[in-house]
């Protein structure tokens, strides 16, 4: 008798999470695609990172540091791109349409590296 109580409650745990995970599964699709971009300056030779919108987005430059303690002027990203081209600071954001991306880092210091993340919307994947 208590196998089959136990059983039965272990099944109706795993339904639980099943369907659980089902349905977080269907709300992070709605949110859309993230894609993730990493440039760096070293040693005055730049190391961009591209990527190719077939949408609109919305860009954020996450993080910009360099290897310099308390850099001036701060360290940035630059942004390239159809909709917004220019530098951005740390937790700034701009609304992109579709074409190219190109990020680059500015600042002083040998090595100079900045973050960028675009958050594509669901209508356009």
């Amino acid at each position: 008798m208590k196998r089959r109580f136990v059983a039965g409650v272990s099944l109706a745990v795993m339904a639980v999470v099943a369907l659980s995970a089902v349905k977080a599964h269907a709300q992070r699709h709605k949110v859309g695609v993230v894609h993730n971009l990493e440039a760096t300056l070293d040693k005055g030779v730049a190391h961009p990172a591209t990527y190719t919108l077939t949408g609109p987005a919305l860009i954020t430059c996450v993080r910009a540091f360099s290897d310099v303690p308390n850099p001036n002027p701060a360290p940035m990203c630059k942004i390239s791109a159809n909709g917004f081209t220019g530098t951005m600071a740390p937790n700034s954001n701009a609304t992109l349409k579709a074409g190219d991306i190109t990020l680059n880092c500015t600042g002083p210091g040998s090595l100079v590296r900045c973050d960028a993340r675009v958050d594509i919307s669901p209508s356009t994947q």
